[in-house]
C-alpha cells in the first residue's frame, strides 16, 4: 500500500489466489478481484471463477461469491451502487458479452443485460453516476 504522506510502500496481506488476466475494482470500502487465470506451466492454464475481496482496514482477503463461470479479461465495474462483471473470454478464448450483477440479498450473480458486442480486456469508466463508457 502506498502512502502519500510518507512517500513509501507498505507490505499488505497476499491475495488468496495468485492470478493474471483478472479485473479489480474498489467498491463500498473494499477491493474486489475476480476471474483471470492461473498458469499451471508454460503451455497450459486454468481459468478462474473465483472472486475475493480485500478489507484494507483489517488487512484481510476473503473469498467472495464465485462468478457464474470462469472468465479471463473481464471488466469489474461499480455502477449506481452495484457491482458488475462484464465481458471477458472463456477457456476456448470465445469472447463474451455477458453482464452479471451481484445481488447482495441472495449473495449471487444474476444475468442482467448484454454488452453491445463481445469483448475482453477492456476498462469501464462511470461518469458522473449515470453512464458507463
Amino acid at each position: 500500500m502506498y502512502s502519500v504522506e510518507t512517500n513509501s510502500w507498505t507490505y499488505r496481506a497476499q491475495m488468496i489466489q495468485a492470478r493474471v488476466a483478472h479485473s479489480s475494482v474498489a467498491f463500498k470500502g473494499k477491493i474486489y478481484v475476480a476471474g483471470g487465470r492461473v498458469e499451471t506451466n508454460f503451455q497450459s492454464h486454468i481459468n478462474l471463477d473465483s472472486v475475493e475481496d480485500y478489507d484494507p482496514n483489517a488487512n484481510v482477503w476473503t473469498a467472495f461469491t464465485k462468478l457464474p463461470k470462469p472468465v479471463v479479461g473481464l471488466c469489474l465495474c461499480c455502477f449506481q451502487n452495484k457491482l458488475l462483471s462484464m465481458g471477458g473470454s472463456d477457456e476456448n478464448l470465445k469472447l463474451k458479452d455477458d453482464v452479471w450483477e451481484y445481488d447482495e440479498t441472495t449473495k449471487s450473480w444474476k444475468a442482467t443485460t448484454s454488452l453491445s458486442r463481445e469483448r475482453a480486456f477492456f476498462s469501464a469508466f462511470v461518469i458522473p453516476y449515470d453512464s458507463i463508457i
